[in-house]
């Protein structure tokens, strides 16, 4: 079985497919390991490990002390970890990086706050405008919020009229756009987060 190295402040942990934790040095008990995303990519993860008291008795050696280091490294770590903060305007319009901001905003501040589950998108589709494109979902539920403006999206063949702090469920497998009116629209949308689940639609509007 092949194992997967992490390098926990000079110490190796080798992970097997089965999830357990086993250090080179036999000195150091590992009691509890957890993994990390680092962005989209499953593959980049930072191994972080609880290291346990020794398992012989013995007087304080170098491990020792490098396995107590490492208990308050990652005790910080975690601390500094269990929430994130990011202003949704300090994060990168994709609209304008594909040259769409004749029509919309849009900003994905997933990696920008480091979560793993959650997807989550700040649409600003601009006055009398629609969406560049319409899209679904084949596995993934979504819940769109109106913050802002009016207009309406579109659902399949349905018309939905939006006003502020309406919420809107959509099912997976439905199409959907949105049609900002004459003052613009911005709405918050939030879903899990699951890789090449969407899929663009050609010719939504068509009438």
């Amino acid at each position: 079985m092949d194992n997967e190295p992490g390098l926990l402040q000079g110490i190796q942990v080798n992970v097997d497919d089965a999830g357990q934790a086993f250090p080179r040095d036999r000195g150091v008990q590992v009691s509890e390991i957890q993994t990390f995303p680092c962005g989209a990519s499953a593959a980049s993860r930072t191994l972080t490990a609880t290291l346990g008291p020794s398992t012989s008795q013995r007087p304080e050696t170098a491990n020792d002390s490098r396995a107590s280091l490492a208990r308050e490294s990652i005790s910080s770590h975690h601390a500094t970890m269990k929430y994130a903060k990011k202003n949704l305007r300090d994060v990168k319009d994709s609209a304008a990086e594909h040259g769409l901001s004749s029509y919309q905003e849009a900003r994905f501040p997933q990696r920008d706050l480091g979560a793993e589950q959650t997807g989550m998108n700040f649409l600003i589709v601009k006055p009398g405008q629609r969406e560049a494109f319409s899209h679904r979902h084949r596995t993934a539920e979504e819940i769109y919020v109106v913050i802002d403006g009016d207009g309406r999206v579109k659902l399949d063949d349905d018309f939905v009229e939006l006003a502020p702090l309406d919420a809107v469920r959509v099912s997976p497998g439905v199409v959907r756009a949105f049609e900002a009116g004459p003052k613009g629209l911005q709405v918050l949308i939030f879903g899990p987060h699951v890789e090449s689940d969407g899929e663009m639609v050609q010719d939504f509007w068509a009438e």
